[in-house]
């Protein structure tokens, strides 16, 4: 299945569930309507490739070797560990550290941290590009996000 990266735009992969091997393809095509349809997204976090996908109709996450269904046995955590840093002229100086914390009774429990936020420039409540918020800089925040909210879960379903 194809897979977008949520960190190099244009960047996609092949990823095999069962298998967890995610190869890098190609560039996604520059206009809209060249795009292939995909099932899912993935970052870096920390040491960790996330994948985050639709797999006949149903959520997963996948971080190393273990698929975590997204249901009702699913915990998953996410908090803000450190903010971003600047000095007085708005520059960046540390970036934001996140943790994300996935568990099931069956899979296990897997903690992630990682830097998150911009990694340059100005803090977001300056940024003038429209629409940007923390999500576009936090993959693990992104995920939570979607699974907590119906609308943009069917959205990733395909519905």
């Amino acid at each position: 299945m194809r897979v977008v990266s949520h960190q190099r735009y244009p960047e996609t992969a092949e990823f095999d569930p069962a298998s967890g091997t995610l190869t890098v393809t190609a560039d996604r095509p520059a206009t809209p309507n060249a795009e292939l349809r995909t099932q899912g997204l993935y970052a870096q976090l920390g040491e960790s490739t996330v994948v985050f996908f639709n797999s006949q109709r149903r959520l997963y996450i996948r971080v190393g070797r273990t698929n975590f269904p997204v249901d009702e046995e699913l915990n998953l955590e996410w908090r803000l560990l450190r903010p971003s840093e600047y000095d007085k002229n708005s520059n960046l100086v540390h970036r934001a550290e996140s943790e994300l914390i996935l568990s099931r009774p069956e899979s296990g429990r897997v903690q992630l941290r990682y830097p998150s936020g911009p990694p340059s420039g100005p803090p977001l409540d300056e940024d003038p590009t429209a629409f940007i918020s923390d999500e576009d800089y936090d993959f693990g925040l992104l995920i939570r996000g979607i699974i907590t909210d119906s609308e943009r879960r069917n959205v990733m379903l395909g519905d």
